[in-house]
């Protein structure tokens, strides 16, 4: 399972937590404690904080998870998920020489994703201040988390209106384009590592320029 859903902590595998703890509920933040994230370990962790599927790919809950390089974080509900994708094309990376899987939102994800990344933006942008070493940086970040694990978690830096991204990731052609149909019947694979979150005005078939919108780490 494939969701988008706002950072509300995070901290480094060596370093001070940033984010809000008053936005985590007591249950997540005692998870969050607890968990102890390693680096290439997609797994293990889960067991840590007594995770099944039906908890971490559960949209209506706060999460907690680990990257592959072995941060954590506190994630808020999920405003958006693979349910809400109506289409995904692969096709050549509008900001990159790479190939990317661009998906197309429902109605109803679009506008859930449009609303969440304005609220983020207005919010957390301008006293973020581009500075990941502040809290208001990663309240302006939105985790795509696959199967448990953050993939990626990029700052917002404009609203994303309109259901069109592209997710980019150092695949080929024919990697995109496997990725593209399995995400269409079924979960993103943790093997798809993305690099880049971005938006674009012409529909996910087209070759029409892109306008980036969120900066990956």
């Amino acid at each position: 399972m494939l969701d988008f859903r706002q950072v509300l902590l995070y901290q480094p595998s060596h370093g001070t937590a940033y984010g809000d703890a008053r936005l985590v509920n007591q249950h997540t933040l005692a998870l969050f404690h607890k968990l102890a994230c390693t680096p290439g370990n997609a797994s293990g962790w889960k067991e840590q904080v007594g995770y099944a599927a039906a908890d971490y790919d559960n949209p209506g809950t706060q999460t907690v998870a680990c990257d592959s390089s072995g941060n954590k974080y506190a994630l808020d509900a999920a405003h958006v998920t693979d349910r809400q994708i109506a289409n995904a094309v692969a096709g050549p990376a509008r900001t990159s020489n790479q190939w990317a899987v661009n998906l197309r939102l429902t109605r109803g994800g679009a506008v859930a994703f449009g609303t969440l990344t304005s609220q983020m933006y207005s919010k957390y942008y301008a006293a973020a201040a581009g500075n990941p070493a502040t809290s208001d940086f990663w309240l302006d970040s939105i985790a795509i988390v696959v199967d448990g694990n953050v993939i990626s978690a990029p700052e917002i830096l404009g609203p994303i209106l309109g259901g069109n991204i592209s997710i980019q990731g150092n695949v080929t052609r024919a990697q995109a384009e496997a990725l593209a149909a399995q995400l269409r019947s079924g979960p993103l694979p943790v093997e798809f590592r993305i690099t880049a979150v971005s938006t674009f005005t012409a529909p996910p078939a087209s070759s029409e320029g892109a306008s980036s919108q969120a900066a990956s780490r």
